[in-house]
């Protein structure tokens, strides 16, 4: 029997930074960070879904991330970063949508130990857990909470109309 101990578990997330909060992506669903680029608006799409932009010849949409987690608006910066990223969808089981988030600064990868994590409030639907980040939190987000149901059939159907026109 092998008693060598196991190196301890980690969650490798990408820090954020939305106003003065930390939140943290689970890298395994992150696929790049870019700059600012340009957004096309969709007028059928309701905030805080922007509109799309095109990722590697694919259109994705566009989430204002202080929208969608009740931050005051500021101004688009050419200092924000888009987090392309990868959700579940609600509407096909098993399915990955990506998805670009509008956030004020994107820091860096950070290891997460799982057994630091405490359970979030129940009224914060985007946070899976919350960890002490030096004199403050870290707030490591639900990717798959993103959209609800009723923003993810939207976007689909906008995409798909503004593709039947171009």
């Amino acid at each position: 029997m092998d008693a060598t101990p196991r190196p301890q578990q980690t969650l490798d997330v990408l820090e954020l930074v939305l106003a003065d909060a930390h939140y943290g992506l689970p890298l395994d669903r992150v696929v790049e960070v870019v700059p600012r680029v340009t957004i096309t608006r969709l007028p059928e799409l309701a905030p805080p879904v922007l509109g799309f932009l095109v990722h590697r010849g694919a259109a994705v949409a566009v989430v204002d991330m202080r929208q969608r987690l009740g931050y005051p608006a500021r101004p688009p910066s050419l200092a924000d970063h888009v987090v392309i990223a990868r959700a579940r969808t609600r509407t096909g089981p098993g399915t990955l949508m990506s998805v670009a988030l509008v956030v004020d600064r994107a820091l860096g990868v950070r290891q997460v130990d799982p057994a630091h994590l405490q359970l979030p409030p129940e009224s914060a639907s985007f946070v899976a857990g919350l960890t002490p980040l030096g004199s403050g939190l870290l707030l490591v987000s639900d990717l798959d909470a993103v959209l609800s149901l009723e923003q993810e059939r939207a976007v689909a159907a906008a995409l798909r109309a503004h593709e039947e026109q171009a």
